[in-house]
């Protein structure tokens, strides 16, 4: 097995955690004193955003699906400022999000305060309202996509939002302002492009009229991005030498498309380097798989597993009972 494939603890990252614009860099020949066990064989990213300095994400936006219970007293949800008038009301509505969970996936995990879409009330006309996020790093002369999705109702209709990218003096990077008519989620995208680097450009989303706007996700994104991941973060992942496996979740895949899909994957790797070892997750709590995970998932895939992971989310502690049923019949690596 190589180290520079699976060691992670043999690499040094060097990051500047002064200059949020600064890339990142690896030093693939300094090499560490700490002691790598033996047991320790390979490095697992699953919370890939801000859990890891900066995250994978090219996304700029903290939140902007916005999750969570909105501010005590002012509505707006976490990460988000109120814009314009105080007497406008802000308020999270979860009965009617834009973004949904894929097909049965919480089907028996309650989720609170997890979806929903921003309202935001204007009482009176000529005022204006609205929410914004700033301590955006921006690079000058590189081309970002700004995207809104909102739908709007009201008498004064159609509703002018109107979209702004600001720099830390407050000087207008780009403004676009869209006019939305009455009915279902519509887009609202544009392109800007920085003059100067920025450490703390604002995005705000307004309007002026006595009307409701209703928001259902928010994105700020570099164009030149890779599948909405940074390609300098990528980028040093191909120079480490990660591989990359499959997710399974029910609604995205079936625990036997998974099992066809991650076998596929780790004979085409075997090929590469029939040293390399593989894990799977064993089986979660109740609402993360279903019960038939076990036997249709991880036992074809028995023949490439050298070791599993059992995992515990919160009050769920998984039993290993039925792996081990599986592993004592032989059918494991």
């Amino acid at each position: 097995m190589k180290t520079n494939k699976i060691f992670l603890g043999l690499i040094v990252l060097v990051v500047s955690t002064v200059d949020p614009l600064a890339a990142p860099k690896i030093d693939l020949g300094k090499i560490t004193d700490t002691k790598i066990e033996e047991t320790l064989f390979g490095h697992n990213l699953e919370h890939t955003r801000s859990a890891v300095y900066q995250g994978l994400s090219a996304q700029l936006l903290r939140n902007r699906k916005f999750a969570g219970k909105p501010a005590a007293h002012f509505g707006e949800p976490a990460e988000w400022y109120r814009v314009g008038a105080a007497n406008a009301f802000i308020t999270l509505d979860p009965r009617d999000a834009y973004v949904k969970h894929i097909g049965n996936t919480w089907k028996n995990f309650i989720v609170n305060n997890e979806i929903n879409s921003v309202v935001i009330q204007n009482p009176q006309s000529n005022q204006k309202a609205g929410i914004g996020q700033k301590s955006l790093a921006l690079k000058g002369g590189a081309a970002y996509t700004a995207k809104v999705i909102a739908k709007v109702r009201g008498d004064d209709l159609p509703l002018n939002v109107t979209i702004t990218v600001a720099g830390s003096d407050g000087k207008v990077q780009e403004k676009k302002t869209f006019s939305l008519e009455g009915g279902d989620w519509q887009t609202c995208e544009f392109s800007v492009t920085p003059q100067n680097d920025d450490t703390n450009a604002s995005f705000e989303i307004s309007f002026s009229q006595r009307a409701e706007l209703k928001l259902g996700v928010a994105s700020l994104l570099p164009t030149d991005n890779f599948h909405g991941m940074r390609k300098d973060a990528v980028a040093l992942m191909k120079e480490i030498g990660n591989e990359f496996g499959h997710g399974h979740m029910e609604g995205l895949n079936t625990p036997e498309d998974y099992a066809k899909k991650a076998n596929s994957c780790a004979e085409a790797i075997k090929k590469v380097d029939s040293s390399i070892k593989f894990f799977s997750s064993g089986p979660y709590g109740p609402g993360w798989h279903s019960a038939d995970w076990t036997s249709k998932g991880l036992a074809p895939m028995a023949k490439h597993i050298s070791y599993l992971s059992f995992h515990a989310a919160g009050e769920f502690v998984i039993p290993p009972r039925s792996i081990l049923q599986i592993e004592g019949e032989g059918k494991f690596n």
